[in-house]
């Protein structure tokens, strides 16, 4: 049926037309039906209407021009051939001979290894047989790699069919022969010897080396000269990247993402992607040869025992080809094993090393390419390729590009930026940076206690571009492996037991330094601090712990202080066992019991944490309760206290909610005294500026004390009664005016109560 009418003016006879064909056409494939699915731009299939409704919508709204085919209204879609692998499936074997030639068609001259296949082709597994020796055992070859076969009951399996298979079958008896006959359709690996401390490889201007060149360390492994101490397995990707476009299906698929695919501005293939169209963009003679191959590099560590012990190391490198169709760049069989980091560490951020054979190959597809034949096209092109991405986890990305991924600095983007915060306890970095991401009014900003006590106000950085990272690490010199250790430190490491003996010199003088005063006052300090804390440590640990066993022997100094001698040791224990000696620590006990909630204010002290209450609460000084200062100078600045302090605190919510409507008056027995349950020391207030007297807060005269207690009394009531009238006016009890009225006037009558207050303030006065 003709659809243009579908895009064609709907005033216009020809959309007239195609509407009521429409509508036959899908009332005929659904005649029981009074409803059918409305294709308009609006409904878009989603609604079901009555015919006239659907007519209508078609008119008013239009036709959706992007549903061409009407599968919803009976017509059946076009048949696509779509070409998915089943791995699970067995693959036919019956064309050995056509794929030996297209696997060696890039070679010009037919090497031995295709004219001793080919032979083989030509002998029949045994006689009768519709297969031959190579097809044969490349069928159980297959099952063994798809259902995990080890070699040793592969090479079982192989005897017993080379016994019960009819005589005179050319199935190879062992897996010795049976990979000696497969080994020119294999594609070629290579191996490589790397240091022990991952410092080099042993390979081109170090191929005949047999220590390292760095530190030192032997190739080989004791007593040995042909057995390396560690070895990196290589899979050049080259070779098999001709390999597959020597197959005529493969090499058709490899330019399938330029096959007129649609652009319907959606990501369904790494194709749509911004890096795909950059490099398009900025090598357009590279994208325009659609058969150039776009790559991307995983690598990542795995434990091939199945246990989580780290006795052994294995990192695989695999390369991902993504000009394939989406279906088939992931699959397994597209994925290259490019290199095999094997060992019992891991390499670390020496795995530059290891990548070394593999970045060579890679530049050489870049800058130069290679010759390969194209079997679709049946001629030959330059084969280049460029590596888009790499495919890792956190740890691995910081391995791969050399980033530090841990510590305060450990987002790759931000670098030196990078919020971040040590934790004390926990004893850890955390990073609380994340709110500058946020929208510029978004709530969470503001948000302080959730968080890190501080409002967000700062914007996130751009990123570092590429370039200004190549050169921000202009002139980087990488030092690879482990540092050149000198003789002496591995005579060291050999005897450490050995010690090497010091000459003797009468004539070295000391090494004399002057202080200034501060510095000595604070040395000094310091060495007397140490030396109290080790008194106390011998006391509690040598004579108070073992004063009341008998068997105890306080005479003898402690063995592992061989510097105390015999008689300052009795002299210390006869001192710190006196009377006297308790007396004092009792006295100095409870000394420290008071001193127990230290403050964390440094130098700026009461007055400095007033300024800062002040700004933040907008409260005027007088405002501002000295437990709240008390409390406030005891906050950690991550928001908590002390254990000691923290008791402290919840005790003085407690009665803070108990004394909700009774106010405690200044002085012994406010909140704060009660809270911490001992007296005030003589000269000093606690929670309070430094200019206020122990005399002036707790030795006021009575009448100027009770005046100010009993005028705060009358600012709560009023207040009191404010909020009980206003609660009444949410309500809708009654109406604005009278409320306020009488709030004036009960606050008016409170004015005139306790005249005998009024003549104690006027004798205070005079």
């Amino acid at each position: 049926m003709d659809k243009s009418w579908m895009s064609s003016d709907r005033l216009s006879k020809a959309y007239d037309e195609g509407v009521n064909a429409f509508l036959e056409f899908a009332q005929s494939n659904n005649p029981e039906s009074d409803l059918i699915r409305c294709p308009c731009v609006n409904c878009n299939n989603l609604w079901h209407h009555s015919i006239d409704s659907v007519s209508y919508h078609l008119f008013a709204h239009g036709f959706d021009e992007k549903y061409t085919v009407w599968s919803f209204h009976g017509e059946d879609p076009p048949m696509v051939e779509v070409r998915c692998p089943d791995e699970s499936s067995r693959p036919e074997f019956d064309y050995t001979k056509e794929m030996l030639h297209d696997a060696f068609a890039y070679e010009e001259k037919e090497p031995d290894a295709l004219k001793s296949l080919l032979e083989e082709c030509d002998k029949p597994l045994y006689e009768g047989s519709t297969h031959n020796a190579l097809s044969g055992l490349m069928i159980f070859q297959h099952l063994k790699g798809q259902f995990g076969w080890s070699d040793t009951s592969f090479d079982a399996l192989l005897g017993a069919l080379k016994t019960v298979l009819p005589a005179k079958n050319t199935i190879p008896s062992s897996m010795y022969e049976a990979k000696k006959m497969l080994k020119g359709i294999g594609l070629e690996y290579e191996k490589f010897h790397a240091c022990e401390n991952d410092c080099v490889l042993f390979w081109n201007e170090y191929k005949d080396a047999s220590e390292c060149p760095t530190c030192g360390t032997s190739r080989w492994k004791t007593n040995t000269k042909n057995v390396p101490r560690k070895v990196l397995w290589y899979f050049p990707p080259i070779p098999r990247f001709r390999r597959m476009f020597s197959s005529p299906e493969i090499a058709h698929d490899l330019t399938w993402h330029a096959q007129g695919r649609s652009n319907d501005g959606k990501l369904t293939h790494p194709s749509d992607s911004p890096s795909w169209k950059l490099v398009d963009n900025t090598w357009k003679e590279f994208g325009r040869e659609s058969r150039n191959l776009r790559l991307a590099l995983s690598a990542d560590g795995i434990n091939p025992h199945k246990s989580l012990s780290s006795k052994h190391s294995c990192w695989p490198v695999t390369l991902v080809t993504y000009n394939l169709p989406s279906y088939l760049c992931m699959s397994r069989k597209f994925m290259m094993l490019t290199l095999l980091i094997s060992g019992p560490k891991q390499p670390g951020n020496n795995i530059d090393v290891y990548l070394a054979p593999l970045i060579a190959d890679l530049k050489l597809l870049w800058e130069t390419g290679v010759r390969t034949f194209d079997a679709y096209k049946k001629e030959y092109f330059n084969l280049r390729a460029i590596l888009l991405w790499t495919i890792n986890d956190f740890p691995a990305c910081g391995n791969l590009s050399g980033c530090v991924t841990k510590g305060y600095n450990a987002c790759p983007i931000c670098s030196e930026n990078t919020c971040s915060q040590w934790l004390p306890k926990s004893r850890k970095v955390c990073f609380l940076g994340h709110r500058k991401f946020l929208p510029s009014k978004h709530p969470f900003r503001k948000r302080k206690i959730d968080f890190n006590n501080e409002q967000e106000s700062d914007v996130p950085k751009k990123p570092l571009s590429g370039e200004e990272i190549y050169d921000y690490l202009a002139g980087f010199e990488n030092a690879w492996g482990q540092k050149i250790k000198s003789k002496t430190e591995k005579s060291k490491k050999k005897n450490p037991k050995k010690k090497n003996p010091k000459k003797k010199n009468p004539k070295k003088k000391k090494a004399n330094f002057v202080l200034n005063p501060m510095g000595r006052k604070r040395s000094l300090q310091s060495v007397g601090s140490k030396w109290k804390n080790f008194k106390h440590t011998l006391y509690k640990k040598f004579i108070l712990a073992r004063k009341d066993d008998p068997e105890a022997d306080l005479l003898t100094p402690p063995a592992m202080y061989p510097f105390l001698k015999e008689p300052d040791w009795k002299l210390f224990v006869a001192q710190h066992s006196s009377k006297h000696w308790e007396e004092k620590s009792k006295k100095a006990q409870k000394t420290r019991a008071k001193n127990r909630y230290n403050h964390r204010l440094s130098r700026k002290g009461y007055s400095g944490l007033i300024k800062e209450l002040v700004k933040e609460t907008s409260k005027e000084e007088e405002e501002i309760d000295r437990t709240t200062c008390w409390k406030k100078a005891r906050q950690w600045k991550s928001g908590g206290f002390d254990l000691d302090v923290h008791k402290v605190v919840d005790k003085i919510e407690e009665l803070e909610k108990q004394d909700k409507h009774e106010d405690v008056s200044c002085g012994t027995e406010d909140v704060l005294t009660q809270a911490l349950g001992n007296e005030e020391q003589c000269g000093r207030v606690r929670g309070l500026d430094k200019f206020v007297s122990h005399q002036q807060y707790f030795h006021l005269p009575k009448t100027v004390k009770g005046y100010l207690d009993k005028e705060k009394k009358k600012i709560n009531r009023r207040l009191r009664k404010v909020e009980d009238e206003l609660e009444r006016l949410t309500r809708g009890g009654r109406s604005a005016t009278p409320v306020s009225e009488a709030a004036s006037c009960q606050m008016g009558n409170d004015d005139e109560e306790a005249p005998e207050d009024d003549k104690e303030h006027d004798d205070v006065s005079s």
